[in-house]
């Protein structure tokens, strides 16, 4: 028996409606994973950040200053303030902090006028945090070979108290619990009676310090350490190759960036919170500043005059 075929018409999809047919719809472009934010921020460093703006110390050639930009791709950047010696940038709710020589200064984040809260410190500005309603400057006295911490009033600068300790280079945040201060000596928690206690074990350069939670992170002596800011023995999490500018988290990985003459390079790193070994984000040619804010990491390159963000997830 022989099985007979059939034909199977196969009609073209057409168009009724009259005139041509319709564009299928465009593919959507996913978003890029690493694009440059701001591309004339020369020597930026010690940025800041708010749910709209960047702010950063930099500038060069007599354009040094505070500068400010929006959180988008192609942003312009904006001096705000002009400086001389500036260190120690900070943000409150409104307002944009800094230390300038022997002076400590504020301007609205929005602009406006600027404002002297210090003058004539003894010794030049090193940093600057906020504590409640007072204003915390360091600075290091080299004939002291000390470093001197004094609480200033916000509304009119009027002294409150001071604190010294042994060491230079200091780095400061403040919380609830009391100040956080690194130098070259170590890392010390300034409790608001004044008392000192010892935050790391043993004399450990503090090159960058962040808060995570009930976990205090900072960069000391070519490593990346975590403790707990209720006290105890601090915890190595990865070796950081070489000095580390800054840190950072998000709820899976610590950020740092380093600038290395080794392979594999000048790069923002990771690792996980848990510890491990150290991966390279991206290679950077000199970096300063890393910031975590939402999906992106930003991240200042101070060698090629840029501030740049890319995507977490794409990681």
């Amino acid at each position: 028996m022989r099985l007979g075929v059939v034909a199977i018409a196969v009609i073209p999809a057409c168009w009724s409606g009259g005139g041509p047919a319709p564009e299928p719809p465009p593919i959507p472009t996913p978003p890029p994973i690493q694009e440059v934010v701001v591309r004339d921020a020369p020597g930026v460093h010690a940025m800041g950040i708010d749910d709209r703006y960047l702010f950063w110390i930099g500038g060069e050639d007599g354009e040094e200053g505070i500068w400010r930009a929006e959180k988008r791709p192609g942003a312009r950047a904006v001096r705000i303030a002009a400086t001389t010696d500036a260190r120690g940038l900070t943000l409150d709710r409104d307002r944009v902090w800094w230390g300038d020589g022997d002076t400590v200064h504020w301007i609205g984040k929005t602009g406006g006028t600027e404002t002297v809260l210090l003058k004539a410190l003894p010794v030049n500005v090193w940093d600057i945090t906020r504590d409640r309603d007072e204003v915390v400057v360091a600075s290091y006295d080299p004939r002291q070979q000390r470093t001197r911490l004094g609480w200033y009033a916000i509304t009119d600068g009027q002294p409150r108290r001071t604190v010294e300790m042994p060491g230079q280079g200091p780095l400061m945040l403040a919380q609830s619990e009391g100040v956080y201060v690194g130098t070259d000596l170590g890392f010390v928690r300034v409790k608001p009676d004044g008392t000192i206690e010892q935050v790391s074990q043993g004399d450990t350069e503090v090159q960058a310090i962040m808060f995570d939670g009930d976990t205090v992170l900072f960069g000391a002596a070519g490593q990346v350490h975590r403790a707990a800011r209720s006290g105890g023995r601090s915890v190595e999490l990865a070796a950081a190759n070489g000095v580390v500018s800054d840190v950072a988290a998000d709820d899976r990985f610590v950020y740092w960036g380093s600038e290395f003459q080794e392979p594999p390079g000048s790069a923002i790193y990771r690792v996980p919170k848990a510890g491990g070994r150290a991966s390279v984000v991206a290679r950077v040619g000199d970096p300063s500043s890393v910031i975590v804010d939402g999906e992106h990491l930003y991240w200042g390159d101070s060698e090629r005059g840029v501030i740049v963000r890319r995507r977490r997830s794409a990681e």
